[in-house]
């Protein structure tokens, strides 16, 4: 199948269950979609106004994050990307969506699905999808060449896993139950030799959907991104800068990735060694990241907290927001059942003041690292930098499987 008429297997597999438990009645008439212009997309969609808000934000998010990402091998987003978006799987269907899936690139439209909750609220299911088939889309328009399929699907997975905090993503995580399943796949060796694996063509990928090669794909990315302390960053980054510019992506592959000694072994030998919960650190920086993201903004309305606890307990809908920075209250709601299970677990969370700057949080994890939740308001009052800061390191440093240097 060309490139730019693929749709994403994944999605047919992975979201199968959640859909076939669906069967809505056709809809006669077609959805009345309203139309929002983001700084890198076009959306459609009929979802209700604080939803299709929600996802103004979260896209802007994200192309930022694949343009971060990214900026080693790919240009810059010059014009805005259709996405469609639909509450209803009956209009996704007439609108291009594939049976079973919650989410497709045609080749030019994003077009997805909103799978729901028990409680009604939007999925972080839905929003992998997005993510993993927006990366397609930003891959197309912005990267070019002809990607092998290991990496286009293996990088949609390294972007589906990310999580959105209000003002950025963090990505890079790693499930603990999909880490139990890679784990398994290697112990058992059940999965495919890394040529077998570089070797598949579209075509074939698609043809027979197989979890595992979303786990291979996803696991052997994410190695030569994070791996042995991120050391194979470059050479993937040339890889990809190469390959994007349309060279031989075999001759490319054994460039700079083949004469990586022992590769393969050391691809393998470092996931099975991971601790469970390898990103654990990384989970806590998201839920920092989001809590943080509310603080500013109630700061930035002259809204103050007395510790934790007080700004825990405010109901999202009473946290103070500008309306030039609004984010959904949903999102403070998932970062404090979050902040509360961590805090369960033994695990500090509290709120810093100071009358030199504005109040921060800082978390404490199991390991002794301290990490700062901290932000910056511009001139105009607006929400400037908010990031996580380490302000101490770990007790005991974990690392994963070092290996060889290169």
């Amino acid at each position: 199948m060309d490139r730019q008429k693929k749709t994403s297997a994944m999605t047919l597999y992975r979201w199968a269950v959640a859909l076939l438990a669906c069967s809505p009645a056709l809809a006669i008439a077609e959805p009345e979609l309203k139309t929002y212009e983001t700084k890198y997309y076009v959306i459609h969609t009929d979802l209700p106004p604080a939803e299709a808000r929600e996802a103004q934000v979260r896209m802007t998010r994200m192309a930022e994050e694949y343009q971060s990402r990214t900026a080693g091998f790919a240009g810059q987003i010059k014009d805005r990307l259709p996405f469609y978006l639909y509450k209803d799987p009956a209009d996704y269907a007439r609108a291009g969506g594939v049976e079973n899936s919650a989410g497709i690139f045609d080749g030019e439209r994003l077009v997805g699905l909103t799978l729901r909750r028990a409680d009604g609220l939007i999925s972080l299911a839905a929003w992998h999808v997005v993510q993993h088939e927006g990366f397609h889309q930003f891959a197309h328009a912005v990267i070019g060449g002809e990607l092998p399929m290991w990496a286009d699907e293996g990088l949609a997975e390294y972007f589906g896993e990310g999580l959105f905090t209000g003002d950025g993503f963090v990505t890079g995580l790693i499930p603990q139950d999909r880490f139990t399943r890679v784990q398994k796949m290697f112990t058992e060796a059940r999965d495919k030799p890394l040529a077998e694996l570089l070797a598949i063509t579209r075509e074939q990928w698609n043809a027979k959907v197989e979890m595992q090669n979303y786990d291979q794909a996803w696991s052997f990315v994410h190695f030569l991104a994070h791996g042995e302390d991120g050391r194979f960053q470059k050479s993937f980054a040339n890889f990809m800068h190469d390959v994007a510019a349309g060279a031989d992506r075999e001759k490319t592959y054994n460039r700079y990735l083949k004469v990586i000694p022992n590769i393969e072994t050391r691809w393998r030998n470092w996931w099975l060694h991971l601790p469970d919960y390898p990103t654990a650190d990384g989970y806590a920086r998201a839920t920092l990241g989001m809590l943080t993201s509310f603080l500013a903004r109630a700061h930035a309305r002259g809204q103050a907290f007395a510790d934790f606890d007080a700004f825990a307990k405010t109901k999202p809908d009473e946290l103070q927001q500008p309306q030039d920075d609004w984010l959904p209250p949903t999102l403070f709601a998932v970062a404090v059942v979050e902040a509360n299970r961590m805090r369960q677990a033994g695990e500090p969370v509290v709120l810093v003041k100071s009358p030199q700057r504005p109040p921060s949080i800082v978390m404490t994890l199991n390991d002794g690292t301290k990490l700062a939740g901290r932000f910056d308001l511009t001139k105009e009052g607006r929400i400037g930098n908010v990031r996580v800061e380490v302000i101490a390191p770990a007790v005991h440093e974990r690392s994963a499987v070092k290996g060889a240097k290169q």
